[in-house]
C-alpha cells in the first residue's frame, strides 16, 4: 500500500521538515508492505531541502497512491487575507479532491486548526474530514470546532511532534561537542539563543530581550550558542544580534532538523521567538522561554502544557519583563504531563492500526 504523506513540505521550515521526517520514519518502520511517499509537485510538493535531509521517496503519479495522509505542518484553519486563503487551499487542501473523487482513503493525523471564517475553506475542510477514515487532532479546540460541522468521529489528542523523544537522533559535530563538554566541566549553563538569519528580523528581539539576557549573563556563568532553526548560508557571527551579546558565545550550525534536536537535548536553557524550537526543547525537559513573533499560535502550546507564563508576545514584552522571566525560569526545566505524552503517542497508535487494517483489506481484495 502506497501512502502519500502531505503537509507544508515545500520549504525549509524546521517544524514542517521535522514532522515529515517523523512520519516518514514511523511509516517505514511499520513494514507490512506500507510505503511512504511525498508529492513531487514542482510548487507544492516536497522541496529539495527536505529531500536533502531525509531518505524519502517522491511521486507525481497520484493515481498510483492508495491513501492520502495529512500530517501537521499545514493546518485546518483560516488565513488572514484572501491571498493566504487561496495559497492554503492550493498548498494543502486541493490534493484531497482527486482522492475523494476516486473514493480512495484519507487519514488526518494530529492536525491543528479552528475558527475558519471562510465558507469556501470550511466547506473543503469538512469534506476532507467527512471522507477520512481516521481523524486525530492536536487539541480540544480543533475537535470542538469541527465536531458539529462534520459527520466523522474526531479524536482530540496532542501534538505528534512529541514523538521526537522516541527517535534516534544523530551525533553532534565535534566542535559543538567539545564546547558542551567544556561547559559541563566548568559548570557553565548552556544557553541556546534562537535568532533569525537577517538583522532586520532580529530588531525586536535585539532591543527587548538581549539587554535582559546580558544583565543575567553579567552575574551567571554561561555559554551562549547562537543559531537559527533552519540551514542557512548566512553567517550568524556577522549579525548585529550576535555581536551585542556580552558573554562567551559561539555559532552553532547543523545540517538537519534532527541534528538541531540533538543539540537542543544537550542544552540547559532555550530562548526562542518561534514555536517548534520551544516545543522540542520542552519535550527534552529543558527550561524554555518564548518571546513569540506569532503570539496566538505559540501561546496555545504553552497554555496546553500548563506553562502559559513562559510565553509572551515579543512585541508587547519589555526589557524588565524579559529579565524577570529569565531570572524566574532559567533554572526551571519544563516537565510535560504524562497524559499529554500519551495523547501524542496515540496519534501513531491509531495511525498504525488503521494502516495495517487497510493494508490487510487490500490484500483480501487483491486475492
Amino acid at each position: 500500500m502506497k501512502v502519500l504523506i502531505h503537509g507544508a513540505v515545500n520549504g525549509s521550515n524546521f517544524g514542517d521538515c521535522l514532522y515529515a521526517q517523523i512520519y516518514n520514519e514511523y511509516i517505514k518502520g511499520l513494514g507490512q508492505n506500507i510505503e511512504p511517499y511525498f508529492w513531487s509537485n514542482r510548487i507544492w510538493g516536497a522541496s529539495e531541502h527536505l529531500k536533502s535531509l531525509s531518505d524519502i521517496k517522491t511521486t507525481n503519479k497520484l493515481s498510483d497512491i492508495d491513501l492520502l495522509l495529512y500530517m501537521p505542518g499545514g493546518y485546518f484553519g483560516d488565513a488572514p487575507t484572501a491571498y493566504r486563503r487561496i495559497k492554503l487551499y492550493f498548498r494543502y487542501l486541493k490534493i484531497a479532491e482527486s482522492f475523494i473523487k476516486s473514493k480512495k482513503n484519507i487519514i488526518i493525523s494530529g492536525v491543528g486548526g479552528e475558527f475558519v471564517e471562510s465558507d469556501f475553506l470550511l466547506k473543503k475542510m469538512c469534506s476532507i474530514i467527512n471522507h477520512s477514515c481516521l481523524t486525530t487532532v492536536r487539541n480540544e479546540r480543533t475537535a470542538n470546532f469541527f465536531s458539529d460541522k462534520t459527520t466523522e468521529k474526531i479524536y482530540s489528542l496532542f501534538d505528534p511532534i512529541l514523538q521526537i523523544r522516541n527517535m534516534n537522533l544523530p551525533p553532534l559535530p565535534n566542535n559543538v561537542t567539545t564546547i558542551i563538554e567544556e561547559c559541563n566541566k566548568t559548570d557553565k549553563k548552556k544557553i541556546f539563543l534562537h535568532v533569525n538569519s537577517k538583522d532586520i528580523r532580529n530588531k525586536e528581539f535585539e532591543t527587548r530581550v538581549i539587554p535582559a539576557l546580558n544583565n543575567y549573563l553579567s552575574n551567571n556563568k554561561a555559554h551562549v550558542f547562537v543559531g537559527t532553526d533552519y540551514c542557512t548560508s548566512n553567517k550568524i557571527d556577522d549579525l548585529n544580534i550576535y555581536n551585542v551579546i556580552n558573554s562567551e558565545k559561539s555559532v552553532v550550525n547543523y545540517n538537519s532538523p534532527l541534528e538541531l534536536c540533538s543539540f537542543l537535548r544537550n542544552c540547559d536553557f532555550i530562548i526562542t521567538s518561534k514555536l517548534h524550537v520551544g516545543v522540542v526543547s520542552s519535550v527534552m525537559e529543558k527550561s524554555v522561554l518564548s518571546f513569540a513573533i506569532d503570539p496566538t499560535k505559540t501561546k496555545t502550546f504553552y497554555d496546553d502544557i500548563k506553562q502559559s507564563e513562559r510565553s509572551v508576545s515579543l512585541y508587547d514584552c519589555t526589557e524588565e519583563q524579559a529579565y524577570y522571566m529569565i531570572l524566574k525560569y532559567a533554572n526551571v526545566p519544563i516537565k510535560i504531563h504524562e497524559d499529554l505524552l500519551k495523547k501524542s503517542d496515540m496519534n501513531f497508535t491509531l495511525l498504525k492500526d488503521q494502516l495495517i487494517l487497510l493494508e490487510s483489506k487490500n490484500k483480501e481484495f487483491s486475492n
